[in-house]
């Protein structure tokens, strides 16, 4: 059975949705100042609905990592492994412009940046 989206899923395909038309009709003709307003309305809502959609999104995961925290779980590993790769310096640049990638290359370097 599939799931159904939750209420402001389909609000935000709606207004995914009723852009999509607006941006065919505007190909099709000129449009009057009403047409002009709704799209601009539209548009506005659309972005509030994303905006809601992300803090959801990072409260849930901030409620997650409070319940289930440094419990030895597989959230915990994937949050730690999703950091550790976040915050990896794959490579450092030289003065000369030159590229340190190994460990012991990036300790005994004068280095600029990352």
């Amino acid at each position: 059975m599939e799931k159904k989206p939750v209420k402001s899923q389909r609000k935000h395909y709606k207004c995914q949705a009723g852009l999509s038309f607006l941006n065919f009709l505007e190909e099709c003709r000129d449009w009057s100042l009403i047409e002009w307003n709704f799209k601009a309305l539209l548009g506005d809502k659309l972005i509030l609905l994303l905006k809601q959609h992300k803090a959801y999104w990072k409260q849930r995961g901030i409620v997650k990592w409070v319940t289930l925290g440094d419990a030895s779980t597989k959230f915990f590993h994937a949050h730690a492994t999703a950091r550790y790769r976040r915050n990896l310096i794959t490579q450092l640049y030289g003065e000369s412009g030159q590229v340190f990638l190994s460990a012991l290359e990036k300790g005994t370097s004068d280095l600029v940046g990352f």
